[in-house]
């Protein structure tokens, strides 16, 4: 009886260890704080390879300046700053957050979701790692139009929320424990 208490016991410890627990993990992004315009592309690191990933989120908080442009002897307009988050290793197209920032000048917080082109697979961030690509910039002017001043973001904060599986740990001598228990 006591052999087919530790076999049931050793399937029960085989079956937990690759289960999954659901969380949220927080990755900070300090390598884009800064002045935009501008365009970089960072490596994304989990803190363990997940077993499934089901969807990300970007939070983004700094200030804005709006820019002004002219359409031949009309304007001036205002010109908002327009931030883009992406994938670019999105098997079925980048996956991507695209937010045209306030008209108005001064502080703002921006919680997005990525929304993907089609059906989305994660499966690009299952080693734990995936690059990720933040740029800001304007929107396309049309002919006859042109800049006057040019609209600033100072991004102060920029964490990516990672909703994913990841293995429970369990220490390696947690199936001797069991055993002793039922020698």
């Amino acid at each position: 009886m006591g052999k087919i208490v530790v076999l049931a016991s050793s399937a029960l410890i085989l079956a937990l260890a690759s289960i999954g627990a659901a969380e949220v993990v927080q990755v900070p992004l300090p390598e884009l704080l800064g002045v935009y315009p501008q365009s970089q592309t960072i490596t994304i690191q989990l803190p363990n390879e997940p077993l499934t990933v089901r969807g990300a989120t970007i939070w983004l908080a700094g200030e804005a300046s709006v820019g002004s442009f002219y359409c031949g002897l009309e304007g001036p307009f205002p010109l908002p700053m327009q931030v883009r988050a992406r994938f670019p290793d999105w098997p079925q197209g980048p996956g991507y957050v695209d937010e045209k920032l306030p008209v108005q000048p001064g502080s703002f917080q921006i919680r997005r979701e990525f929304r993907p082109y089609r059906s989305p697979t994660w499966d690009f961030f299952m080693d734990g790692e995936a690059e990720f690509t933040f740029s800001g910039g304007i929107g396309a002017l049309f002919g006859g139009c042109w800049v006057v001043v040019q609209p600033q973001v100072t991004l102060t904060e920029a964490v990516l929320y990672i909703d994913a599986d990841f293995r429970v740990p369990v220490r390696t001598s947690t199936w001797g424990e069991i055993k002793a228990l039922y020698e």
